[in-house]
């Protein structure tokens, strides 16, 4: 199975065609000489690159039976190719916009990391603020009360109007001061504000790369990455299809085993399942056990 996004979308098992013709009874007793034929450059894949590919792949076979199945050849008789057309095209275009909704959701993971401090931060010195406005109001009020009671009487003698007057000056500060931590408390509010929009609008990008996954129909499609034939004279494999490195390895690992005249078997772990559900790069236990019936006399 491909791989599950965090954003809700499931990718599609991988189909591949069963072998087209019968193989001899040990068709291990000697190597398979393979070439490479067609190689379209749209696959953005080397021929070296690509020989490597299936050296790897034949050897999941070889080392199951301790032998070399699989060698290449400029003139062998198993010819190897890469045909572009539809279904690669549509995996690059999903390939596309899985990255880059891998990329958004990185952005958008390190803004919720930038925003979290930020929002604590902003917390604390919002409850300072809301604590010292508090005492503050609570002070004014006391202020003028007194002075309300004083000038009722007709004035405060000196020494209590010297102390309202020093208190008038104190209040005015502390209004100062909680002036410049009220301006402080709204720009934190408005950075992170500014933060959080721009994370819903990597987040609404991200589910409408999702969407178009799903309206274009690209994601949950099956499609036969390769196959192998043999007529005549004539073997050859093609492969249509692959998402990256170990996708392709397990089509080619596949076809391979076609070529060694193995079929399909029941077994979802299977790298001979006829569609392809394993991500992992070994042969099953019913992989070996066909493999080893068709290449080990009894």
């Amino acid at each position: 199975m491909r791989r599950h996004f965090a954003l809700t979308f499931i990718g599609a098992l991988l189909a591949t065609t069963q072998i087209a013709s019968a193989q001899p009874s040990y068709p291990c007793e000697a190597p398979i000489e393979f070439q490479i034929g067609t190689l379209d450059p749209r696959f953005g894949i080397s021929r070296g690159d690509f020989r490597r590919a299936i050296e790897q792949a034949s050897d999941l076979w070889g080392d199951a039976v301790g032998r070399g199945l699989f060698k290449y050849s400029e003139t062998g008789e198993l010819t190897i190719n890469l045909v572009y057309d539809a279904r690669q095209k549509t995996t690059q275009s999903e390939n596309a916009i899985e990255s880059r909704i891998i990329e958004t959701m990185k952005e958008a993971d390190a803004i919720e990391d930038e925003l979290i401090p930020l929002k604590d931060n902003a917390r604390a010195l919002q409850e300072i603020y809301s604590d010292e406005l508090a005492s503050y109001k609570r002070a004014l009020d006391s202020y003028n009360q007194e002075v309300e009671h004083w000038n009722s009487v007709g004035g405060a003698p000196n020494g209590e109007n010297e102390r309202l007057v020093k208190e008038s000056l104190s209040l005015r500060n502390q209004d100062e001061l909680l002036e410049t931590k009220r301006q402080r408390v709204n720009q934190q509010s408005n950075e992170i504000n500014v933060l959080v929009e721009s994370h819903n609008s990597l987040i609404n990008r991200a589910n409408a790369d999702v969407g178009t996954l799903n309206a274009d129909g690209l994601t949950g499609s099956q499609f036969e990455e390769g196959f192998y034939v043999k007529k005549g004279d004539q073997e050859h494999i093609a492969i249509f299809q692959f998402k990256n490195r170990t996708n392709l390895l397990l089509v080619l690992a596949h076809e391979l085993g076609h070529a060694l005249g193995l079929g399909h078997n029941g077994n979802p772990n299977s790298i001979m399942s006829p569609l392809i559900q394993t991500e992992s790069l070994v042969l099953s236990t019913d992989d070996v056990k066909e493999l080893k019936d068709k290449c080990l006399p009894r």
